[in-house]
């Protein structure tokens, strides 16, 4: 292939390659070809920020962020859906989606088609990520890979579950059950939410 092959000559280059993930470690060393060193795991890090009271007291139950780019890799159509399926259900969701890409046009209309106004707002990238992040109840990844997602990490710190499809990169952070929710589609994702709201344990993630 043209794209491993270049890349293969660049990388072989470099005095040394970092893999943020332990996916993309493994995806370097087998598919490329890049030996151990230079090939080196480090992964992504953010601050570790206080719990307090008054970050979950900020917190609005039902209301789920999305972070990324509009782009097939970050497959936001699946957020979409997610929202669908909480109009056809009944279930009180919000979904604020941050970002922009080829596939925003799309995306709003689709919102407009199925009447999803009150259930998603697509809005610019945001510049005050933890904020966005430290009022929702939860945020959604829906890649179909990461490297180690900053965004994520970020939720994390300020106290935010995930709930994510199974993915190289995304799996490594979410603990099922413990630091998120983490299911193979989305349909399985959204019944797992669901019973989340039923019992209102968010306190066990």
């Amino acid at each position: 292939k043209v794209a491993d092959s270049l890349a293969y000559d660049l990388l072989a280059k470099a005095s040394a390659v970092i893999a943020v993930s332990k996916a993309t470690y493994e995806d370097l060393k087998s598919r490329v070809g890049i030996p151990s060193p230079p090939l080196v795991y480090l992964p992504n890090w953010t601050v570790e920020r206080k719990e307090t009271d008054g970050m979950n007291k900020r917190k609005v139950a039902g209301e789920i962020v999305f972070l990324g780019r509009f782009e097939k890799q970050k497959q936001p159509e699946l957020v979409l859906e997610f929202a669908h399926l909480a109009k056809k259900e009944g279930i009180p969701v919000h979904i604020s989606m941050y970002g922009s890409g080829s596939l925003q046009e799309k995306m709003e209309k689709y919102v407009m088609k199925n009447k999803l106004k009150s259930f998603i707002t697509i809005n610019p990238p945001s510049h005050s990520a933890l904020q966005v992040l430290e009022s929702a109840s939860f945020m959604i990844v829906t890649s179909k890979y990461e490297g180690l997602s900053f965004a994520m990490l970020e939720a994390m710190s300020v106290g935010t579950p995930i709930m994510a499809l199974e993915a190289p990169g995304v799996s490594e952070l979410i603990k099922d059950g413990k630091t998120g929710i983490l299911r193979s589609d989305i349909q399985t994702l959204f019944d797992e939410y669901k019973k989340v709201l039923k019992v209102k344990n968010l306190a066990k993630y």
